[in-house]
């Protein structure tokens, strides 16, 4: 977030909410990476090749595995705009 700012002061780019917004959403489709990069990798360790209640039971495994760190850092995110947005 701090590189984003630096970015955004030396390119001109207001820190409006539209702007921040925009970075933020870039942090959230993150997340989501996180969590496919994560049921990809325990695909290929186990070899592939499942049937579609396997398959499905690892993916909710594997999202089961992330989604906490995940969340957290999407709450830190959301703690860091509360001063920006009661403003």
């Amino acid at each position: 977030m701090l590189v984003a700012a630096m970015g955004m002061r030396a390119l001109g780019v207001s820190a409006n909410l539209m702007s921040l917004g925009a970075i933020d959403f870039g942090l959230l489709v993150d997340g989501a990476v996180v969590i496919i990069e994560n049921a990809v990798r325990r695909r290929e360790d186990s070899g592939g090749g499942f049937d579609k209640e396997k398959r499905l039971a690892l993916i909710r495994e594997s999202a089961t595995e992330v989604v906490r760190p995940v969340t957290l850092g999407l709450l830190i995110i959301m703690l860091v705009y509360v001063p920006i947005l009661s403003l």
